[in-house]
């Protein structure tokens, strides 16, 4: 469920909803500069007497052709083989596409996505210094760690155990989220039955003002990577929007990310 405006494209779920639509992937990036997708991809979702759906269709407006959110840069449509630099995220890092078919709709500051264009809603989401929201945040601290052990023990969501990884040089832990059984909506906005926000990143330090949230919702299905940099978290989702590509995503960010060097 992600929310972010520049993320027109998916909101993560929870933003996402709008962006990500359910992918509470809705990474929010909402700083005044940038748009807001459940992290962007957003659609409105008007009241309903309906119940509402355990999950939504894939979002229909995301651009397939690279073009970048208002107001962002970006990379646009990604070619296979090429090697890209990040302009504006704030832990710079470069990498080599293995495959065609991604693109890459805003660059900035907190927020940097990875769209698969045959597969709208999904993403892979790389955020700057993630903090816990709702009940228990305080207790959620700022390290890898902390923030590891704060989502485990989150009765909401189903997180597998931490398992320590390497990404790009910078190391740190990977887990696999989804809403737990029975879990209640913690979202009065959410589109589907039931959205768990849990993290959210500001900066409102002109000019690179940024924000997103995140969480999850309805069926999606996230494999997070948590990784130490030298000044702060940088936390990578890997998002399938209603689960079912959740497997072969995994194994395409796999190999992306094979090939990101941070610094």
């Amino acid at each position: 469920m992600r929310q972010s405006p520049a993320t027109r494209i998916r909101g993560a779920m929870f933003g996402v909803f709008a962006m990500s639509l359910i992918a509470c992937q809705a990474a929010s990036l909402s700083p005044s500069s940038s748009p807001t997708r459940s992290a962007s991809l957003g659609a409105t979702i008007e009241p309903s007497a309906s119940p509402k759906p355990v999950t939504l269709p894939r979002p229909t407006d995301i651009p397939r052709d690279g073009t970048c959110e208002s107001g962002h840069v970006c990379l646009g449509v990604l070619d296979a083989g090429k090697t890209y630099a990040t302009v504006d995220f704030e832990s710079p890092f470069t990498l080599t596409m293995p495959m065609d078919g991604w693109e890459n709709l805003e660059d900035v500051g907190g927020i940097f996505q990875l769209l698969p264009i045959a597969y709208p809603g999904d993403a892979i989401a790389f955020f700057r210094n993630p903090a816990g929201i709702g009940a228990g945040a305080a207790s959620a601290g700022t390290g890898v760690d902390q923030l590891a052990a704060w989502l485990t023990a989150n009765p909401l969501l189903d997180v597998t155990p931490p398992q320590p990884v390497t990404v790009g040089g910078l190391g740190g832990v990977s887990m696999d989220i989804r809403i737990a059984p029975g879990a209640q909506n913690q979202d009065p906005g959410c589109p589907v039955q039931v959205c768990v926000p849990f993290f959210r990143g500001v900066d409102q330090t002109p000019p690179s003002e940024w924000r997103w949230d995140w969480g999850s919702g309805g069926l999606e299905t996230q494999r997070l990577y948590l990784l130490t940099s030298a000044d702060g978290v940088v936390a990578i989702f890997v998002d399938s929007f209603d689960g079912t590509t959740f497997d072969s995503l995994t194994k395409a960010a796999e190999q992306i990310l094979a090939t990101v060097k941070f610094g």
